[in-house]
């Protein structure tokens, strides 16, 4: 935690006292560095699973913790839509129903998931 909110406050900072070369220099450089630590997180839960350390599949487990994450899902899109339209400049029209756009929200955030992996 510390380091993360380390390079948080320093790109705050540091990046008003770099030429505009060494901005896009160090973007790229840390664009770089994300999809590389990325890509090593998901090889190493990759190989984790085919090396078969685990006793079995629990498709209980399996069914239940789709559901738990879609459910968080929901009750996270729609609250924090409400939040963000209450503090509009220009109000949106109320609904009795639930507002196609939250709905929209929701399913792209999972088709997002499903096409980028």
């Amino acid at each position: 935690m510390a380091l993360f909110f380390c390079g948080v406050t320093l790109a705050h900072y540091n990046s008003y006292n770099l030429s505009d070369v060494s901005k896009d220099a160090a973007e790229v450089i840390f664009h770089a560095l994300a999809l590389i630590s990325e890509t090593f997180v998901f090889l190493y839960m990759g190989m984790g699973l085919f090396t078969g350390r685990f006793s079995g599949w629990s498709p209980t487990f399996i069914v239940a913790a789709i559901m738990f994450c879609l459910i968080a899902r929901v009750f996270n899109t729609f609250p924090i839509s409400l939040a963000a339209n209450y503090t509009r400049s220009v109000r949106r029209p109320r609904h009795n129903t639930v507002r196609p756009t939250e709905t929209l929200n929701l399913l792209s955030s999972l088709l997002i998931i499903v096409v980028r992996r």
